[in-house]
């Protein structure tokens, strides 16, 4: 699919999956959406790919329901970008939502973390990506709320950019400089500005950077920036522009 094939040999392939592949309307543009068949739902995700292949970007919501706004924010961004694929998660990453993550003999109270789960939907598309763009970027928005956060650096952030690694590249570095100077909000880069958010423990960041791919860029917003991205569609075309600007 990231290759650009869209033929019946490969609707096939997805319903022998379990997946349905068929055409669909996004924001007035034709995508192409593959879901799970109602009867096969196993929590693999969600993904939306262009009718072709274009741009040498992925967007990945890993936290749709518990990030809140990510899910319309990834839905607007690939609507109105250039994308080769929008993921999104279909199952809480927590087994009990609403309730304290951590439960008395609860080894593992984040369940369906897709970004952090070893075996999934979304870590096949991540090793898929780093094949047929080796030198393109893969994009992860989160959320976070700045009163948990411990260190003064990250609760005065309203985006804090992250590869996974103690030394990011220099087209992330390009990337953040652009938003600092063209969005009214705080952005920070991990680990230079913040030690928080640098996304270390991200199953993608690390599938990626094993490989010795420089493509990840964690997004880690807070909810006053998430409340302006889903309302302004200026703000979400300045990050859009500034993705371009970095990366093309």
């Amino acid at each position: 699919m990231l290759g650009g094939e869209r033929g019946q040999n490969l609707v096939s392939g997805w319903e022998n999956l379990g997946f349905r592949l068929q055409k669909a309307q996004l924001g007035g543009k034709e995508v192409f959406a593959l879901a799970e068949k109602a009867e096969q739902k196993k929590g693999r995700g969600f993904y939306l790919f262009p009718p072709v292949a274009t741009g040498s970007r992925l967007l990945m919501m890993p936290h749709g329901f518990y990030d809140l706004h990510t899910r319309d924010l990834g839905q607007s961004l690939f609507a109105e970008g250039l994308f080769l694929a929008a993921a999104w998660n279909t199952v809480h990453r927590n087994k009990s939502p609403g309730r304290t993550p951590v439960a008395a003999g609860d080894d593992n109270p984040w369940q369906w973390d897709m970004a952090d789960l070893p075996n999934t939907y979304f870590t096949a598309l991540t090793r898929a990506f780093a094949r047929i763009q080796p030198g393109g970027h893969l994009i992860q928005l989160h959320g976070f709320a700045k009163s948990k956060r411990k260190s003064k650096s990250a609760r005065d952030s309203d985006l804090v950019l992250g590869n996974g690694t103690e030394a990011p590249p220099g087209t992330l570095l390009a990337f953040g400089d652009c938003l600092k100077m063209n969005i009214p909000f705080m952005v920070r880069f991990y680990p230079v500005e913040t030690r928080d958010l640098g996304g270390t423990e991200n199953i993608s960041a690390r599938i990626l950077n094993a490989l010795g791919h420089n493509g990840f860029v964690q997004m880690e917003m807070s909810l006053a920036l998430r409340d302006q991205l889903r309302s302004s569609r200026q703000l979400r075309q300045t990050m859009l522009n500034c993705m371009q600007t970095a990366w093309d």
